[in-house]
């Protein structure tokens, strides 16, 4: 009985030793996936809640806060989003771009504040980021990234410039946003092994994540 138990512990043990070889392989192969974005020395943490309604609702909060933020000794970039990194969002399969006739496209949809691509040192591919007097303008620009440009079989340079439906308008028409930038391909949204899809990022004062890079 103890040579059986010997042999079943030295068993048990060598499929463990096994087990924990693939895992700690599986972490090493998901630790070398470009993600797209710089997240070491980030910290993230989400607003909540306040008597059932989210903070957005203030439109001086978030300008305040980001403020705040950015005073904070060692604080180098301060951005928000309205959905959390790597996490599922929300998606639109009706987005055409005027001048071509492939399919719409089923994209990702974020809202991030004018510096998320900095704070992450995403690539700006072609056109611009977005700014301040952005998110006040009806027509709100809009940046997608490159699968985006090459769903609809077009270069960084030519998207920009272009014209997508964003959405609907109260009496029932489309309204149209101006794609004024190409980024790099970003894994902002699902599991990390995931593939990169079509994303489309808006910026408004929709945002309760915020992101905070120290030096």
């Amino acid at each position: 009985f103890r040579a059986a138990l010997a042999t079943a512990q030295v068993a048990l043990s060598m499929a463990l030793l096994a087990t924990m070889a693939v895992f700690a392989q599986s972490l090493v192969n998901i630790a070398r996936i470009d993600l797209g974005a710089d997240i070491h020395s980030v910290l993230m943490f989400e607003t909540g809640r306040r008597d059932g309604l989210t903070l957005q609702f203030d439109p001086t909060f978030l300008p305040r806060l980001e403020e705040a933020l950015a005073a904070i000794p060692g604080v180098s970039s301060v951005a928000s989003s309205g959905s959390a990194l790597l996490t599922p969002q929300r998606m639109n399969n009706n987005l055409p771009v005027e001048g071509t006739s492939a399919e719409p496209v089923n994209a990702g949809l974020d809202f991030v504040s004018p510096n998320f691509f900095r704070t992450f040192g995403t690539e700006l591919l072609a056109g611009r980021d977005f700014n301040e007097t952005d998110a006040n303008q009806v027509s709100a620009p809009v940046i997608v990234n490159h699968r985006f440009a090459e769903h609809y079989g077009l270069t960084p340079d030519a998207i920009v410039g272009r014209l997508t439906v964003c959405g609907r308008r109260m009496d029932g028409g489309t309204a149209t946003c101006e794609i004024v930038g190409v980024i790099g391909d970003l894994r902002s949204s699902g599991k990390v092994t995931s593939e990169i899809g079509p994303q489309v990022f808006f910026t408004n004062t929709g945002r309760d994540t915020f992101y905070v890079r120290v030096t």
